[in-house]
């Protein structure tokens, strides 16, 4: 008996120990300019393209102090902003409340576009691609306003 509750108490104890979130205590270089902000994966676009990703960068810079946030993509046409994001691990249960809350602060800031928010991982691969294509200027306006068009439609069948 007493084997058995030393075991049930180590195992409880393992557990707590194990499952603890752990901060990022190391700064790396491109993390320095905030104490307070984590490691946030997100790439700026240019903006001197004829693509102007001038709002997808503002968004950006925008949701990069959310602590809960680990990656951040955007782009922009002239009349629309996707975003996508994804949470950290442990946050997963609140995804739906980190959501809603992002998308209504973004939609006040930006409020001549329509903007979609979205965190499902099709839209994310998407536009992960699209990014990389703008920044390799392998994309005409035309093809990004196609692209963003069907992302759009995508997000809208994912509700």
């Amino acid at each position: 008996m007493y084997r058995y509750l030393m075991f049930v108490f180590l195992s409880l104890i393992l557990i707590v120990v194990g499952c603890r979130e752990s901060p990022n205590i190391n700064p790396t270089p491109n993390n320095q300019l905030n104490n307070n902000q984590l490691d946030v994966d997100l790439t700026k676009l240019s903006t001197n393209q004829s693509i102007d990703q001038t709002y997808s960068n503002q968004a950006k810079d925008s949701l990069k102090t959310n602590q809960d946030l680990t990656s951040i993509k955007a782009v922009n046409t002239d009349k629309d902003l996707v975003i996508t994001f994804e949470v950290d691990h442990l946050k997963r249960f609140q995804l739906e409340k980190i959501r809603k809350k992002i998308a209504k602060k973004m939609k006040k800031e930006f409020s001549n576009m329509k903007v979609i928010v979205s965190t499902d991982q099709k839209i994310i691969l998407g536009l992960d691609q699209i990014e990389q294509e703008i920044q390799k200027n392998h994309i005409t306006k035309k093809q990004l306003e196609k692209q963003i068009k069907y992302l759009v439609k995508l997000a809208k069948e994912e509700t």
